[in-house]
């Protein structure tokens, strides 16, 4: 078993960091029981009339946004306890679509709301941060952009000249 660089394991540190944030908020989203102080402001401020239907209708839509950051936030952690601590190719990427593509919707919601959503974008830097990480330790590992199997490929071809 190869032992992980201090590099990598600093990636999948700011991975399991940022997963377990969105495990977090996607609990919080989910057992939200009456609409947050800053989306009642949000309304008063625009004069909206806030009715129970329009605030079943808000908590619904945080149930199932807290259901995706739960999931995105496990997944981020899955794939950092595996395929990305072990350097697969397509780990890094899958971590940073995630990361990126799925929080995106929530920043711009959150961006037209007036409301703040800056531990948000520290949180997916973070994230970008480790997948940075774990591919630059990746590709130090494997000799640069040629991939794992394609050096093993040479070296086997190698050995029958």
């Amino acid at each position: 078993m190869q032992r992980m660089s201090a590099l990598r394991a600093t990636g999948v540190g700011l991975l399991a960091i940022v997963g377990l944030a969105f495990v977090a908020f996607g609990v919080d989203d989910v057992r939200m029981s009456q609409l947050p102080p800053m989306h009642q402001a949000y309304a008063e401020r625009h004069g909206v009339v806030v009715s129970d239907t329009v605030v079943a209708m808000v908590l619904s839509v945080f149930a199932g946004q807290g259901g995706l950051c739960f999931g995105s936030g496990l997944a981020l952690l899955l794939l950092g306890a595996g395929p990305v601590r072990r350097g697969e190719p397509f780990a890094s990427g899958a971590a940073l679509a995630l990361v990126v593509f799925g929080n995106a919707g929530i920043v711009l919601a959150l961006q037209r709301l007036e409301a703040p959503f800056v531990l948000l974008l520290v949180l997916i830097t973070l994230g970008v941060a480790g997948v940075a990480a774990c591919r630059v330790a990746r590709r130090r590992t494997t000799g640069g952009s040629k991939s794992l199997r394609d050096r093993r490929s040479a070296a086997v071809l190698r050995g029958f000249s």
